[in-house]
């Protein structure tokens, strides 16, 4: 038996998302902390919320957090139409 890579669910703190994470907590996307995704017609959105962690030294976003992030939402979002599975690439 295998153990699916992505644990999903509907959060009930934000009504029409889900909250979208790996399954094991030691990858590097848990790094950006939680992430949810909602699907809007035509439009997969996702988001995180930033963190002192995720900043540099003049309290900003880090552009390495931003490209991650922008790296993972694009599997988020393919993920959420249904294009692709876990082990494939965008």
């Amino acid at each position: 038996m295998t153990t699916p890579h992505f644990v999903e669910a509907e959060d009930p703190a934000n009504p029409g998302w889900r909250s979208w994470s790996l399954s094991d907590p030691t990858r590097f996307n848990t790094l950006l902390g939680p992430m949810l995704y909602r699907v809007d017609g035509h439009t997969v959105r996702v988001r995180i919320t930033p963190e002192h962690r995720h900043s540099n030294l003049q309290n900003n976003v880090h552009g390495g957090a931003l490209l991650a992030f922008i790296d993972v939402a694009l599997f988020a979002a393919a993920r959420g139409f249904g294009l692709i599975t876990a082990g494939t690439a965008v």
